[in-house]
């Protein structure tokens, strides 16, 4: 392997000097001059940075694997909130063995499956929730659908919520959303962790905010294998540049405000939409030298960018399976649920 490397770095820094880089030059450093054949950049590019080679030194891409392909739609703040007055949650969501559902705007929470604490750790349940199809709801890779946990009580009064945790940080609130085309919906589950001493049924009351966090005038800006080199900008105060692409990767350049920067997609030479293998980012101020993994052949790539993003939140309350009959549960007081724009 040392024998195969010590090839390939020399290889590279001929590709590399052919197309008008210094030999210890990045990936992201700009030619010492324009006049250079496009072909040529592309093929140094590739070799240099994108690090995956095979026994025979050729780039290979990894094994295809598809995921449903998302349009952008460049929805307002206002468009957002005239369509979610028209929304009403799914009907039917979570597991039919559910302790409790209910609604929370457009979305149905089931308070489900309880996991005894192991050890000195923690005990923990799931809150599986479902939401409906809104548009850019799945542009971002993180999610847009978070649980934010207030209280978990039991009959007395106490607070078992174990708000704490390692496990209970803004990273765990959201949702890794799962699509069923057929009923137009989106799933997804919520682990909350509670006090190691807990047991399922001393569960009475949970209490939170279902979140929403959608991008503003999402704008999809498209690449070639021939673009290579190429700047586009964007109306979200954002530019980007392809780099290089081959293989199963892509890399690219962002310049400009940080936050319009949503995601990337590829896609092969049928129009499938790649399933994501991982992203890395090296940042430097305003600008940002991304690569981006793919399982497949990438053939084109979109560049996601957006104006910001409306978050509205809907409380919910669950019962569960320590509640005493009837459920006592008064009026509560309400968090808000007017949108906050960011």
């Amino acid at each position: 392997m040392g024998r195969f490397l010590s090839l390939a770095t020399a290889l590279l820094g001929c590709l590399a000097a052919l197309a008008g880089y210094d030999a210890v030059s990045t990936l992201f450093e700009r030619p010492a001059h324009a006049a250079i054949d496009a072909e040529r950049i592309s093929a140094a590019q590739r070799e240099l940075a994108l690090s995956r080679f095979g026994e025979t030194g050729t780039f290979e891409a990894p094994a295809a694997r598809y995921v449903g392909r998302e349009e952008t739609a460049p929805l307002t703040a206002a468009d957002y909130l005239a369509l979610l007055k028209t929304l009403g949650a799914p009907r039917h969501g979570g597991p039919r063995e559910a302790v409790s559902t209910t609604e929370a705007g457009p979305g149905r929470l089931a308070l489900s499956r309880f996991f005894p604490a192991k050890g000195s750790g923690e005990a923990q349940f799931w809150i599986e929730a479902t939401v409906p199809g809104i548009p850019n709801l799945a542009l971002l890779p993180k999610g847009s659908v978070e649980i934010e946990i207030e209280r978990v009580q039991q009959a007395d009064g106490a607070d078992v919520y174990a708000r704490e945790s390692r496990f209970e940080t803004d990273f765990f609130e959201t949702l890794a959303l799962e699509e069923d085309p057929a009923a137009d919906v989106y799933s997804g589950v919520r682990a909350v962790r509670v006090a190691g001493s807990v047991h399922g049924d001393d569960i009475a009351y949970v209490t939170g905010r279902l979140a929403l966090r959608l991008p503003i005038e999402a704008e999809a800006i498209a690449f070639g294998k021939n673009d290579v080199g190429v700047e586009r900008v964007s109306a979200s105060e954002a530019s980007v540049e392809l780099i290089a692409v081959g293989g199963g990767e892509a890399a690219f350049r962002t310049t400009g405000r940080p936050e319009a920067y949503v995601a990337i997609y590829a896609y092969d030479r049928e129009g499938r939409r790649l399933a994501p293998a991982g992203e890395s980012v090296r940042a430097n101020g305003l600008s940002a030298d991304r690569k981006a993994l793919f399982h497949g052949e990438v053939d084109r790539v979109e560049v996601i960018f957006t104006r910001g993003y409306m978050r509205k939140t809907y409380p919910f309350v669950l019962k569960g399976a320590g509640a005493p009959r009837p459920f006592p549960f008064g009026p509560q007081r309400k968090a808000s649920t007017e949108p906050v724009i960011v």
